[in-house]
């Protein structure tokens, strides 16, 4: 029987190979940063009030791709930060 591939031994070297894995979600990796700056709210902070994941923006930055229900979740939180913003411009 022939040996199977190891299918992540395939991501290992590709992430060697080509530096910084590619960033999945960079329309909402950039509002969120925009967010953040706008409102002084450090990076830490606004992934464990979204979603309770202190590492959401490097975990993104490194590739991460969410899932459909967290992506809502963020995009729900992210709207009540720009908010504010939008009002009061």
């Amino acid at each position: 029987m022939p040996k199977r591939k190891n299918p992540l031994a395939t991501l290992e070297q590709s992430s060697v190979c080509f530096g910084m894995a590619e960033i999945v979600h960079p329309k909402l990796l950039a509002r969120i940063e925009a967010a953040c700056t706008a409102s002084g709210t450090p990076e830490w902070r606004f992934g464990e009030k979204a979603i309770n994941d202190a590492n959401l923006i490097p975990s993104l930055r490194e590739g991460r791709e969410l899932r459909r229900s967290t992506l809502r979740r963020v995009e729900a939180f992210l709207a009540t930060v720009e908010a504010p913003e939008k009002a009061a411009s």
